[in-house]
């Protein structure tokens, strides 16, 4: 049996938007959600910030650091990096509970067919 890898550390690499890389230098972690494994979010630190950014998506590399020392998480596991963005103090919040409702309610109205069924419209406009 050939061992190819030291998984008791995994890097966990993503791309960052440039607006966001002062935010990101001062933190210097980051949460993770993980999309397809059960475990709750964890707060990762950044190990490197890449010097190049994509200019076409205006993103620079990140990558963190995911310990594992006991190999519960596995190479290949997809995950979501949320970090904060910059700070909107006079901005109108509105739960996204209500705004699903109101989708919901113009679905099973009468209102006029647009050339797109509803029931495509809405799947295809579905929030976050």
């Amino acid at each position: 049996i050939v061992h190819i890898g030291d998984l008791r550390v995994l890097d966990v690499r993503g791309d960052l938007p440039v607006e966001y890389l002062p935010v990101a230098r001062k933190l210097r972690q980051m949460s993770v959600r993980f999309l397809d494994f059960s475990h709750p979010p964890v707060l990762l630190p950044v190990k490197a910030i890449s010097g190049q950014a994509d200019a076409t998506k205006q993103t620079v590399p990140i990558r963190l650091e995911l310990r594992n020392p006991q190999g519960e998480f596995k190479a290949g596991v997809l995950v979501q990096i949320v970090f904060p963005g910059a700070e909107h103090r006079n901005t109108l919040a509105i739960p996204r509970a209500a705004l699903l409702r109101r989708v919901q309610r113009i679905r099973h109205q009468e209102w006029p067919r647009p050339e797109t069924p509803v029931e495509n419209w809405h799947s295809a406009t579905q929030l976050g």
